[in-house]
Order: C-alpha cells, then sequence, then structure tokens
C-alpha cells in the first residue's frame, strides 16, 4: 500500500552554519572553518563554503581576526605568533555570518601531561614488517581528564630515481576508541594507550624485510583536550563505524556554538616523544 504525504508533512530541509575549529599551544596557525549546510533526516544533503564572515578569537582584553583563506573550504586563519594561545586560559570564538547572525563558543586549553615511556613490542624480530608500540602516562589526581594518542612515522625511500622521504601516521588500534582515553576510574593512575603500528624495514618486491629504515623517525604525540574535544571526536568515530550500517543507533553530533549554529570549538595541548630507530 502507498500513501502519499502531503507536502506540507515533508521534512524541510533547515539551513545551518556549521563552524569547526580547535586551538593548541604548539599551533602555528589558528583556522576555523565555516559552512553552511541544509540538513534533512538522515545526511547532510549539500555544504557551501562561507568567504565573507567575520571571525574573531579573544580572550579577557586581547583578541585576534581570522581571514578567509582564497580557494579554501571555509576556512579562517590567523598567524599564532600574532595571539599565542597559552595553557590555562579560556578562549571565546565569535562568527558574524554574512545574514548578520552571530555565533559564539569558549573553550579552555588543558595543561600538557608529559609522556613518561615509550614501550616497544617484544615479540618483533628481524622478519616482521610492522610493529607496534604504546606509551605510558600519569594521570594528574583530582580533575576529570580526557586524552588522544597520535603519532608519524618520517622514513627514506630508496628506488631506480633516487632518495624519497615519506611520512606516514601511526595507526592505533581502535579498541573502544582507545586512541581516545578518558581517566574515568583510573583518577591519578598510570595510563596506557593501545598499539600504535609502525613499519621498522624496508620491503623488498617479493613482499620481505630487508633491512632497517635509516633515519627513521617515530613521533608520538600525547593530546590533553578539553571535554567538548573528546565529545566531539567519540561522536564522529561513531557515526564513521555506524555509516551504512541500517540497524545502527542514530549518532548526534554535540555542538557547543550558540546562536542557532552547529559545529565544534575546543582545546588541546600536547607532549611529545621523538625517537630515532637504528
Amino acid at each position: 500500500m502507498v500513501t502519499n504525504v502531503p507536502d506540507a508533512k515533508v521534512p524541510q530541509s533547515v539551513q545551518k552554519p556549521v563552524v569547526v575549529g580547535f586551538i593548541s599551544p604548539q599551533d602555528s596557525l589558528l583556522a576555523v572553518s565555516i559552512q553552511l549546510t541544509d540538513v534533512v533526516i538522515g545526511t547532510a544533503s549539500s555544504v557551501s563554503n562561507v568567504t565573507n564572515a567575520v571571525v574573531t578569537i579573544s580572550e579577557n582584553n586581547r583578541f585576534v581576526a581570522l581571514r578567509y583563506l582564497d580557494n579554501s573550504q571555509g576556512i579562517y586563519i590567523a598567524q599564532a605568533r600574532n595571539f599565542p594561545i597559552e595553557a590555562g586560559k579560556t578562549y571565546t570564538l565569535r562568527v558574524t555570518m554574512p545574514s548578520g547572525q552571530t555565533l559564539a563558543a569558549s573553550a579552555s586549553v588543558p595543561a600538557a601531561v608529559p609522556i613518561q615511556q615509550v614501550v616497544f613490542d617484544s615479540a618483533q624480530t628481524t622478519t616482521t614488517q610492522t610493529a607496534s608500540l604504546s606509551i605510558k602516562w600519569t594521570d594528574p589526581a583530582g580533575q576529570p581528564n580526557y586524552y588522544r594518542i597520535k603519532g608519524d612515522q618520517v622514513y627514506s625511500l630508496t628506488q631506480p630515481t633516487g632518495t624519497y622521504t615519506a611520512t606516514i601516521d601511526l595507526a592505533f588500534r581502535n579498541e573502544n576508541f582507545r586512541y581516545l582515553l578518558t581517566d574515568a576510574n583510573r583518577d591519578g593512575q598510570t595510563l596506557t594507550s593501545s598499539s600504535g603500528y609502525y613499519q621498522p624495514y624496508t620491503v623488498n618486491g617479493t613482499g620481505g624485510a630487508v633491512s632497517r629504515l635509516p633515519g627513521n623517525i617515530l613521533t608520538l604525540r600525547l593530546l590533553t583536550v578539553d571535554k567538548m574535544y573528546y565529545d566531539y571526536h567519540s561522536a564522529l568515530q561513531q557515526f564513521s563505524d555506524a555509516n551504512g550500517n541500517p540497524f545502527a543507533e542514530p549518532v548526534l553530533l554535540p555542538t557547543n556554538i550558540a546562536g542557532g549554529g552547529i559545529g565544534c570549538f575546543a582545546a588541546y595541548n600536547q607532549s611529545l616523544a621523538r625517537i630515532v630507530l637504528k
């Protein structure tokens, strides 16, 4: 049986500003993306870039204006050296849309937590093409803390045409979002990341590991993030995992954009460990 639905009862698209930005003391560039999306039931039907908004980030009586980056996807930027981001301070993002609509959000920058130890997989052998590692750190006690684990690997590739440098992201195993962690029920304890995978050896044409990569540099990053950052990226991961699954629970992306917009303005800090494999 087919039932005709009157046009008046068909869900109408609602155009909303989407604002996304993350700030950190380590960033050399402040960047915020601003787009308009027509949202209906399901996924976004269309997205358009906003190129003439007025965008500022402020802290007490300091502020910096962000300019639109030409030919970008709605990205507004400012040099961080002109407006340093500092731990322990709260920053406010304000956006005035071309229509006059005003949006705002605030984020407080957490303190960095040092990496205490990098643990390499003791099962690594000379025939493995990938190996794993994890990092450990001590959680500051007496407050809720949120973390994200990231890393990359820089190595040289020697080919008949020359030697090239390549950079790849380390793949941290996603066990219950263990690249995103909290200290819930573990306040003040030593925390351990999930396993991250890297390439310790070059690979020949038959797929065999032949030699260690010269000048192989691993950079491991422990991000201390605010709750909004943690909630937003957790929801993004759930959305990605559920994409295309008709039986998955619907995922609602959190937002802290006041004034009728959606998106996320959040802060993080980071510590790093850099290791040269020999």
